[in-house]
C-alpha cells in the first residue's frame, strides 16, 4: 500500500514537472528587444541605400535620353554616388552589427531562450516519461511483461538523451556520420548510466523499507511477546511460538534482487 501511495506522488510531480517544462517558454518574449532594434536600424539604412541606388539609375535614364546636360547630371551624379557609397558601407557595418547582437542572444545555438526552451522541453518530457516509465514498471508481476516495458523505457530514454545531446553538444569538425554516432554512443551510455542509478535507488529504497518492517516487527516482539513470558502468564511454548512467527515473517532485502 505505502508503495502505491509514493507511486502516485512520483506521478502528480511528473505531471507537474513536465507542464512546467513545456510552457515554460511563454514566459519569454518570442523576439529579443536589441535583436529587433539592430534589425530595424539594419532595414532602415539598407532602404536608404536602396533609394539612392535607384535615384542613380533614374538620373543615369534621364540623361541618357536627354533630358538633363552633362554638367546637371555629373553634378548629381556625384552627390548621389556619395550618398550611395557612404549607406552601403554603413549597410554593411550595421548587418554586422545585427549578426553580432543575434548570436549574443542565442542560447545553444538557438536564437532565443524561448525557442530554447521550446525545443528541449518536448525531449525533458520524453525522459521524465521513460524514467517514470522504468520506475512503475516494478508494479508489474509478470516478468516477461516487465522485460518489454524496460526494452520501450530504454528506447525512449536513449531517443530523448539523443536529442538533449545534439542541443547540448559542441558543434565539431567531425564528418557527418562520425558525428551522428559520437552522439548516438554518449545517448546510449547515458541511457545505460541512468538506468543503473535508477535500479540502484529503487534496491536502495526498497531496501530501508524493508528494514524498517523488520524493525517494527521486532520492536513488537519485545514489548508485547517478551513482557508475556516475563510475567509468566503464558507458557513458554506459547512464547516460542509467538517469537518464532514474528521472525519467520521478517524480510531479507537480498532476495528482492533475485
Amino acid at each position: 500500500m505505502k508503495k502505491i501511495q509514493t507511486t502516485k506522488i512520483i506521478l502528480y510531480i511528473t505531471a507537474i514537472i513536465s507542464i512546467i517544462a513545456v510552457f515554460s517558454h511563454v514566459f519569454f518574449p518570442t523576439t529579443n528587444s536589441e535583436v529587433a532594434q539592430a534589425r530595424s536600424i539594419h532595414a532602415k539604412v539598407k532602404k536608404e541605400r536602396d533609394s539612392k541606388f535607384k535615384e542613380l539609375r533614374l538620373n543615369n535614364e534621364q540623361y541618357s535620353s536627354g533630358e538633363i546636360a552633362k554638367n546637371d547630371f555629373d553634378e548629381e551624379n556625384s552627390v548621389l554616388l556619395t550618398d550611395y557609397l557612404r549607406l552601403y558601407d554603413e549597410s554593411i557595418l550595421k548587418y554586422k552589427e545585427l549578426g553580432l547582437v543575434k548570436q549574443k542572444s542565442k542560447v545553444f545555438y538557438f536564437k532565443n531562450m524561448n525557442v530554447f526552451l521550446y525545443q528541449i522541453s518536448v525531449f525533458i518530457v520524453l525522459l521524465i516519461l521513460s524514467i517514470l516509465f522504468y520506475i512503475t514498471l516494478q508494479l508489474i508481476e509478470y516478468e516477461s511483461l516487465r522485460k518489454a516495458y524496460q526494452f520501450c523505457s530504454f528506447v525512449f530514454m536513449s531517443i530523448a538523451f539523443y536529442y538533449l545531446v545534439w542541443i547540448f553538444y559542441p558543434k565539431s569538425d567531425l564528418p557527418y556520420l562520425a558525428y551522428i554516432f559520437t552522439m548516438f554512443a554518449i545517448a546510449v551510455i547515458l541511457s545505460i548510466a541512468t538506468r543503473y542509478f535508477l535500479k540502484w535507488m529503487i534496491q536502495k529504497r526498497s531496501i530501508i523499507f524493508i528494514h524498517k518492517e523488520n524493525f517494527k516487527r521486532l520492536w513488537y516482539f519485545i514489548i508485547n511477546i517478551t513482557p508475556n513470558f516475563i510475567s509468566d502468564t503464558k507458557t513458554k511454548e506459547q512464547y516460542v511460538d509467538g517469537y518464532t512467527k514474528e521472525i519467520e515473517e521478517f524480510k531479507i532485502p537480498y532476495n528482492e534482487e533475485s
